[in-house]
């Protein structure tokens, strides 16, 4: 009974948590009827090696040695929109107002037709909607520039991102660890669904099963953004399908020039149903596959393209990336451990605990780990008891 007693408190404790923990992992932007939410998963596993399959460039690609969060879907048309509203920012998109009606995509679809310098901007107002630094700098007449010596954040290895920043476009090895990287068994799949099989498309009308949106013998058009397939090993989805995704990186893989082209990455939901490259594929799946990296893009393109954010999380420690060191990131190292998260970062929220947020609040809306066992042994102490059959009933 005790047993029994004690794994029903922990599993109690452990739900509590489990909400607190899904809450860490929307972000909330703007403010009245512009509010909007982006959601989050935890990209764990620093370190991990790159993809040897993949070497554009003489460049591989999937290494990260940080944690950080993906955003779990592609950015919807209802964000720009919000944003735009809230912050002034002329971002053009399809879903916009001054898109004809019969061509206007609806609010819970991809924002998609977005250049490189929109989705810029509206990373942009994420960071300094929330107080942060932005990502990206442009002069007073709205043209992208590099990050000089002696500008706050500047980092000499990449003069595109401040590194004082929150909210990012994903540079490439960021989008492709979150889309083919499984951290359980240390391996890259050829999907964005945690497979190496070739992932099921939209084969006809309404139909309801599916692992990514393109074309898979019936041509069609967007998906609402939630509303894509399969999930990748990380939990993010739509890094295949749906819309082409725009990556921080240039298409030479070294920041260094404004008006470069750009990478994009994923395919879309309008491709060709041609053969196409390995010998004998579908490009409609193809085009879902980690071996299709589009480039150069225009900054300037917007055809077919939309936008996933990344956030960086400053903290040590700081898995949730909600800019303190509590409890909650123990919670997301421990049910994330083995999956987005190894042994070793346990010792990063060690060292950061009680850092960020208010003093003397960090660690107070969650108990430490040594709380909860002292919680769990003291509720067990005085659960109630009686002889013969447990008075719980499933």
């Amino acid at each position: 009974m005790m047993v029994r007693q004690l794994a029903l408190v922990l599993v109690f404790v452990v739900i509590i948590l489990s909400a607190s923990a899904d809450r860490a992992a929307s972000d909330t932007f703007g403010s009245g009827a512009n509010t909007f939410t982006i959601d989050f998963v935890s990209i764990g596993n620093p370190g991990n090696p790159d993809d040897t399959f993949n070497v554009p460039n003489g460049v591989p690609q999937g290494s990260v040695d940080y944690t950080f969060r993906m955003g779990k879907y592609e950015v919807s048309t209802d964000m720009l929109n919000k944003a735009n509203l809230e912050g002034g920012l002329g971002i053009f998109h399809l879903g916009d107002s001054s898109v004809a009606e019969q061509w206007r995509l609806g609010p819970t679809d991809p924002g998609y037709w977005i250049s490189w310098y929109g989705a810029a901007t509206f990373v942009n107002w994420l960071n300094t909607n929330t107080n942060n630094a932005p990502a990206y700098k442009f002069d007073a007449s709205g043209n992208f520039q590099l990050w000089q010596p002696g500008d706050p954040g500047y980092d000499p290895a990449n003069l595109f991102r401040n590194s004082l920043t929150k909210y990012v476009l994903p540079d490439v090895d960021e989008w492709y660890k979150a889309a083919y990287y499984d951290g359980v068994n240390d391996v890259y799949y050829n999907y964005p669904t945690g497979s190496n099989d070739l992932p099921d498309g939209v084969d006809f009308e309404g139909d309801p099963v599916f692992d990514a949106v393109f074309n898979d013998g019936f041509e069609f058009g967007l998906h609402t953004y939630t509303d894509v397939g399969v999930a990748s090993p990380y939990g993010t989805y739509g890094q295949g399908g749906n819309a082409w995704e725009w990556e921080e990186t240039a298409k030479d893989y070294v920041n260094d020039s404004p008006t470069e082209g750009r990478v994009i990455q994923g395919g879309d939901f309008d491709v060709s149903s041609n053969i196409g490259d390995p010998p004998g594929t579908p490009i409609s799946s193809w085009f879902m596959g980690k071996w299709l990296r589009s480039g150069p893009a225009d900054p300037l393109t917007r055809t077919g393209i939309g936008l996933r954010i990344a956030s960086l999380a400053a903290l040590p420690g700081d898995f949730d990336a909600d800019d303190d060191v509590d409890g909650a990131d123990f919670l997301d190292w421990q049910l994330g451990l083995g999956t987005t998260h190894n042994a070793s970062d346990l010792a990063d929220w060690q060292s950061g605990f009680g850092a960020g947020g208010s003093p003397g609040t960090a660690a107070g809306t969650v108990p430490e780990p040594s709380s909860f066992l002292l919680f769990a042994i003291s509720a067990t102490m005085m659960w109630p008891r009686r002889s013969g059959r447990s008075s719980l009933r499933a």
